[in-house]
């Protein structure tokens, strides 16, 4: 999952690029339109308005082995134990 307000737009094209060509998810979380090109490995979920929205978002639906890309993420520590991967957008 992926907090596409926060994310350079260069990141956002080579997870798209890895995402069909590994063929496995890639979900991007925004509360704006996030044009993705048409892909059954490619998918984008609008947020409503606010801070951290999108985080909010990514740490209620993530899964054990889901991987976050985004710039602050709520509950890092308990996620972890979970087995859930977080990595900073930078």
């Amino acid at each position: 999952m992926v907090d596409a307000d926060a994310c350079p737009y260069e990141i956002k094209q080579v997870i798209i690029r890895t995402a069909r060509r590994l063929k496995i998810p890639a979900v991007f979380v925004a509360n704006k339109h996030i044009g993705v090109p048409d892909s059954a490995y490619v998918s984008t979920v609008r947020v409503g308005m606010g801070p951290e929205v999108a985080d909010e978002y990514i740490a209620q639906h993530g899964e054990a082995c889901d991987f976050a890309v985004t710039r602050t993420f709520p509950g890092v520590r308990t996620r972890a134990q979970r087995g859930y991967c977080h990595q900073p957008a930078r």
